[in-house]
């Protein structure tokens, strides 16, 4: 009898082993650690292996990861410094160049995140020359992929209980996870005019060298945020 509550226990802990963690704040950026290592610079090889990666969690753990995400994306974009360097990195910030610019520089992992927010000047590293861009698709995309390969419905066909709770836990997480993060004062970029644009290699020196950004050869086009 006992050997085979040993036995039992053995399963149990083994099963455990293999199941992936809750979606939750560590999970995600282990995931994003993860995603990086495997896909190094390819910006179409890394977002593959998300949604490979995702379809490994469990379906409410995919929606909880696009609740995770669109939470970081939407602050860095809220952030005009982060505006100030993708003009610098990408040579644009419209509407989805920069979103996409603020979901990469999440996929880069959360030192990386953390420390851009706070200072753009950080990603002045040759490690960021590497890249041919810095633009991955929407992580909500990415999300909304492995939902559909995990469980063959589109997102669209989640109950209202199910999607109304994802609302409340986004509401939470739109607080919670951004309060103890340190933004830079954007103030001189909030115009999105000239004038801000020539503030840019002003307070940015390093960035602005390192790509060979030059103000005047800039413009604001149709669409900057």
């Amino acid at each position: 009898m006992k050997k085979n509550y040993l036995i039992i226990i053995c399963i149990l802990f083994f099963a455990g082993c293999h199941t992936k963690n809750e979606m939750d704040e560590q999970t995600f950026w282990q995931l994003m650690d993860i995603v990086k290592e495997k896909s190094g610079f390819d910006m179409a090889l890394r977002y593959d292996t998300l949604v490979t990666l995702l379809t490994e969690h469990e379906p409410i753990d995919i929606l909880r990861f696009k609740n995770i995400a669109d939470v970081y994306a939407n602050a860095a974009a809220e952030n005009k410094a982060v505006w100030a360097a993708c003009r610098v990195m990408e040579g644009a910030a419209c509407d989805d160049v920069y979103m996409n610019f603020c979901c990469w520089l999440i996929t880069e992992g959360k030192e990386t995140y953390l420390e851009a927010v706070r200072n753009p000047e950080s990603l002045a590293t040759e490690e960021m020359l590497a890249y041919s861009d810095r633009s991955i698709e929407l992580l909500s995309f990415a999300a909304f992929d492995a939902y559909k390969r995990k469980t063959g419905q589109s997102v669209d066909e989640i109950t209202e209980t199910i999607a109304n709770m994802l609302i409340a836990e986004y509401k939470t997480l739109s607080v919670d996870l951004i309060k103890n993060i340190d933004f830079m004062d954007d103030a001189p970029f909030q115009g999105i005019n000239a004038d801000a644009v020539r503030q840019i290699p002003v307070i940015f020196p390093k960035l602005t060298a390192l790509f060979g950004y030059d103000p005047d050869a800039d413009i604001i086009i149709e669409g900057d945020l």
